[in-house]
Parts: C-alpha cells; sequence; structure tokens
C-alpha cells in the first residue's frame, strides 16, 4: 500500500498536480518514498520538471533534499532553471539565462509550436448595416445584412488557426512506466521520455531498465498492444504502463 502511495504522489508531482500532491501529503503519504529501481523522490520529479509551487510544498512537508537517486543525483542536481533553484535555496548559475523554458536552443528537440507556429491574419473590415423592414396589416418583420462591400457575404473570421498535424504531439515529453516483462522484478520504473519518437522511447527505456536496447523484441503497452512506430507513441498517455519483451538468448550466441 505504501508504495503504491509513494508512486501516485511521484507521478502527481511529475505533472504538477498541486490539489493532489497537498491531498496526498495531508493524508500521510511519505514525501520521501523513493522508487525501488531508480531512487526517484517526489522532490527529484518535481524539481526535475520545474513545478515551483510542488516543490515548495514538498520542502515544507518535510522533503529531504540530501536524499540521492541510483545515480547519486540530489533533486538540486536536477534542477535546470533559476526559478527552481531558487525555491531549493540554489545559487543560480550564471549560465542559467540559456536554461530557461523559453530557449529552444536548451531543448533535446524543436516543439511542434516552435516547429509549426499559429499563423493568424486580421480580416479586411467591413461595415454590416442591418436594414429592418416592417410591413403593416400584421405581415412578418423581414431582416436582412448588407455588406458594405455590397456582396452580401458575411466577413471572414479575423483569426484562422492551423488544424494540428496528424501523427504530432502537442505537449513535448512523456512519464511512463516501463519493466522487463516476465522478469523476477515486478515494480515498474517511472521513465521520462523526451518526445513522442520510438526510438527515444526504446532508447530511454532500456537505459533506465539497464538494458541492452539491441535485445529488445518488442515494447509492448499493456495489457496487450504492441508500440512499434512513431504514430503508436503518439498516443500513449501519461502514466501508462509498458513492458520491455526481451529476446530469448540462445546457449553459445
Amino acid at each position: 500500500m505504501a508504495a503504491s502511495q509513494g508512486e501516485n504522489l511521484r507521478e502527481a508531482c511529475c505533472i504538477g498536480d498541486f490539489d493532489a500532491v497537498s491531498s496526498m501529503v495531508a493524508n500521510g503519504v511519505d514525501v520521501n518514498s523513493q522508487n525501488s529501481i531508480n531512487g526517484w523522490t517526489a522532490l527529484h520529479w518535481t524539481v526535475h520538471r520545474g513545478h515551483c509551487r510542488v516543490a515548495s510544498l514538498l520542502i515544507a512537508s518535510g522533503a529531504d533534499q540530501a536524499i540521492t537517486n541510483s545515480k547519486g543525483q540530489t533533486a538540486s542536481d536536477l534542477a535546470k532553471h533559476s526559478d527552481i533553484r531558487k525555491v531549493l535555496g540554489c545559487e543560480a548559475d550564471a549560465d542559467d539565462t540559456a536554461q530557461q523554458p523559453n530557449a529552444s536552443a536548451a531543448l533535446p528537440f524543436k516543439p511542434n509550436y516552435i516547429a509549426h507556429p499559429q499563423m493568424v491574419y486580421v480580416a479586411p473590415k467591413k461595415s454590416m448595416q442591418p436594414s429592418v423592414t416592417s410591413c403593416q396589416q400584421g405581415k412578418q418583420s423581414t431582416i436582412s445584412l448588407s455588406s458594405s462591400a455590397g456582396n452580401g457575404q458575411i466577413p471572414a473570421p479575423s483569426v484562422a488557426t492551423r488544424a494540428p498535424v496528424q501523427g504530432q504531439s502537442k505537449v513535448p515529453g512523456l512519464l511512463v512506466k516501463a519493466r522487463v516483462a516476465d522478469s523476477a522484478e515486478e515494480d515498474f520504473v517511472e521513465v521520462d521520455v523526451p518526445s513522442h519518437t520510438f526510438d527515444d522511447l526504446l532508447r530511454v527505456c532500456a537505459e533506465e531498465l539497464e538494458v541492452d536496447a539491441a535485445r529488445v523484441a518488442k515494447v509492448r503497452r499493456l495489457p496487450n498492444v504492441v508500440v512499434r512506430k512513431d504514430r503508436d507513441v503518439d498516443r500513449l498517455t501519461d502514466g501508462c504502463e509498458l513492458e520491455l519483451v526481451m529476446k530469448i538468448r540462445l546457449h553459445g550466441t
């Protein structure tokens, strides 16, 4: 039960759900619980994702900033931006300006909103003059719209938005739970995938689970859906559970 509660807390911290985190902390969930495989705490995930308000709540609730994950990293080691470093009481780095969230050069990929900016145009102004004709002797009144251009057409909306390109993600980054299929270790590892591509998904999951990506036969979304390409990854949601199915190693190979 405690392990499940800790996992739920870390997931809420990762996505920045302040209300959910506040409720779980108030109900006594251990803010310093660590994932059994990668050693990440709720504060690790909060700082990594830059949620300042949630980080302040965790620290005020007793989160230990000195706890290290399986790679020896404290939460402050994962702090990328000045705002979250101030919450932790760390001094801002001299080059921190280059790491601000709106600096596209610092990102390992190009977000969709930068690669395909919204197209905006303003339609020519046309005055719409309603003309009202009233008929006597109980006949219905008629109302018509006339355009100053004289063509009787209603002007186009002032702003047009481009529809998202099919297969592209609106939000960069994805949080999944992963484990090796048919392994003695049944717990999942929380994995932060930087983009919605199959190559990144396979690479990061293999690194976190400490397996050779070349030996992965397939990626399975539980209970029984195979993930094979970028479009499949784009359909995944935060918190989904994945398994890496390994190739059978033959004797002498």
